[in-house]
This record gives C-alpha cells, structure tokens and sequence, in this order.
C-alpha cells in the first residue's frame, strides 16, 4: 500500500474501506500482520525513542489515528486521505468477522472491563466468534503466547497502552505463523463503557481529543503531546523549505557561472 513519511513514521494513505479490504485478504491468505493505530503520542515517542521507532517502521500498516498526523500531511503537500482511528477499525473488523467466521481475541484493559467490552461485542456481533479474552495485567507472558497459540485466532485486538502493545506485539509476533495482531490502545474501555466517545459532531469537528480530555482532565499532560507534535512539524517544515532555498540557490550559482 501507498505510505506517506511524517517526521520518521510511514504512514499508510489509505481508506478505512479499503484498508479493510487489503485486512481481511492477509486474513483470508493467512499471513501474519502487524498494525499500529499511530496518534500525535506515538510519533513523538517515536521520534524520542530510536527502538520505538524500529518496532513502528517494522509494522506492516501505520493508520494516522489522530487530527495532528491529518493536518501534518496537508502541510506537507501529502495528504492522507482519511483518519483512521483504532476504534473505528475495531468495529469495522468484528463486522467482518462475522460474515468470515474470523475468530477474535481481545488482550488489555482490566479484568473488570474487558469482561464488559467482550459482553458489549458479543451483543452488537452476535455471530462473531471471541474466542478468548485476558486482562492486560499479567506477568506470565508465556501463558498468554500459549494461549493464542492453543486458540489459534485469525484477529488479536491488543489493548495494554502504546508503547507497550506496540512492544508485546513486536516481541511476540515471530511465535505465530498466522494472526492480524492490532493496537488498540484504550479502544476496550470505550467499548465497554467506562469512557464515552465524543459524538459524532465533536468527531466531525476534529476535537474528539477536547471532549476526552474535559472527561478525564487527568490525561492533559498526554494531551500536550498534540501541540508539542505540531510545533516540532512545523520546525521540520520550516528547516526543509530552507534546505530547499539553499539547494536552490547553489543551483542558480552553478548555472550563472556556465552561462558566464
């Protein structure tokens, strides 16, 4: 698929239509996938942290999960065609599921949530197959790869926070042969409904990331991390257009003296 590269990460530049279709044909040819569902957060650390960033660049689907990553692209003269979010593609896959009798996995949150998020999917995907589920606190990750190896899921849904699930799902991935294994961060709590999701016209105005912090103003540390992403962008474009004016101008000189 087509990528597009904002400040170190390769974003795929695609639609949420066709990334489930391009999903559910690795599914369906049985090849091991990795996507990471990347926000303004995750670029930042990215940037911050070299090992972060390799884990990202070996991911096989980048979607820009956040405003910060659409507007960068624009900037850029590369725009994306569409945010894609974790949560939606969430859905959009346990939709699947149930018309490709793909069967689900759900990794993360506490144990109290997840039984909720499980129950909630189970209600609104009555055919789709969940064939396991496990809290996000353990300390046997053997036991967990045991698991999903025993159960052989075609779709891993992995919720423990990023970095950390981007960090379990690169040193696990290589224990099996098959599986779209997908970050979805704090997906498990909306779903189960402990945390509200914006409306829709909060979404349709690109500040879903508002409504989040008035829930939880205890997240507005994290919340820094959208301006911080687009000052270090615009810093990026500043120093490349002026690269560019260098370029340019030693290129002038080097003509004027042939012409000379």
């Amino acid at each position: 698929m087509i990528t597009e590269t904002i400040l170190d990460v390769q974003f795929t530049n695609t639609t949420m239509n066709e990334l489930v279709d391009y999903l559910t044909l690795r599914i369906d040819e049985m090849k091991r996938t990795f996507v990471v569902t990347a926000n303004p957060e995750i670029v930042m650390y990215a940037k911050q942290d070299t090992a972060f960033r390799d884990i990202i660049k070996r991911a096989d689907v980048v979607t820009p999960d956040g405003i910060g990553i659409i507007i960068a692209g624009k900037l850029l003269k590369m725009p994306l065609k569409e945010r894609v979010t974790g949560y939606d593609l969430l859905h959009r896959l346990l939709s699947a599921s149930e018309k490709k009798d793909y069967r689900i996995y759900f990794l993360g949150a506490s144990a109290e949530t997840i039984e909720k998020a499980v129950e909630k999917a189970r209600t609104l995907y009555p055919k789709a197959q969940i064939v396991g589920y496990h809290d996000g606190y353990f300390s046997d990750e053997e036991a967990i790869v045991s698991d999903l190896q025993r159960l052989v899921p075609d779709i891993i849904f992995v919720g423990l926070g990023s970095p950390k699930q981007e960090k379990w799902i690169n040193d696990h991935l290589s224990d099996f042969q098959q599986g779209l294994f997908i970050g979805v961060g704090g997906c498990f709590d909306v779903l189960a409904g402990t945390v509200k999701r914006a409306p829709i016209i909060w979404q349709k105005m690109n500040i879903e990331w508002l409504y989040r912090l008035i829930q939880e103003p205890s997240r507005w540390r994290r919340m820094m991390a959208l301006p911080a992403f687009l000052m270090m962008f615009s810093k990026s474009v500043i120093e490349s257009n002026e690269l560019l004016r260098i370029k340019k101008r030693i290129k002038d000189r080097a003509q004027n003296r042939c012409t000379a």
